[in-house]
């Protein structure tokens, strides 16, 4: 039977006594929290240690397309209307991954998720007139405050 562990006895019921191998569990607790990632990559551990978490950002960016820009069906009239829909979805995953990208040179995700960034941005309005252009709405203070920190520049006509 393996090493001679010390032994505490639990009773769980009438008829059952369990034995906790205590040795056992503090060796398995000195571990817990670690993970082993192998990679055949020349990256360093830090870098696939970031593309593995990254994984959580692409889940959520695909949840963004799905809700925000309507992805949920590709049932499209034409082949090019498929191509076009791809295209902007496309492109606004660029977007949104460029934001990451901003946040974290910016170090805002100590203050910031990148939905709350998203939707902080989605309520910025703006409207295009044939004559005039582009007008953006009302910008707050705390949006104001988000395009300096990301370096991002806003051009009201």
């Amino acid at each position: 039977m393996g090493a001679n562990y010390m032994k505490t006895s639990i009773k769980v019921s009438k008829d059952r006594l369990v034995e906790v191998k205590e040795e056992a569990v503090e060796e398995k607790l000195a571990y817990m929290g670690y993970f082993v990632l192998l990679s055949n990559s020349r990256m360093t551990s830090a870098q696939v240690l970031s593309h593995y978490r990254d994984k959580d950002q692409v889940e959520k960016a695909f949840m963004n397309l799905k809700d925000r820009l309507n992805m949920r069906r590709l049932r499209m009239s034409s082949e090019r209307g498929l191509e076009g829909k791809l295209f902007v979805q496309y492109l606004a995953l660029i977007l949104v991954s460029e934001l990451k990208h901003r946040m974290e040179q910016a170090n805002l995700f100590k203050d910031y998720t990148l939905d709350e960034v998203l939707e902080a941005f989605n309520r910025v309005e703006y409207f295009i007139h044939p004559s005039f252009g582009m007008t953006i709405g009302e910008i707050l203070q705390k949006q104001e405050k988000l395009y300096e920190q990301l370096n991002l520049k806003i051009s009201p006509r």
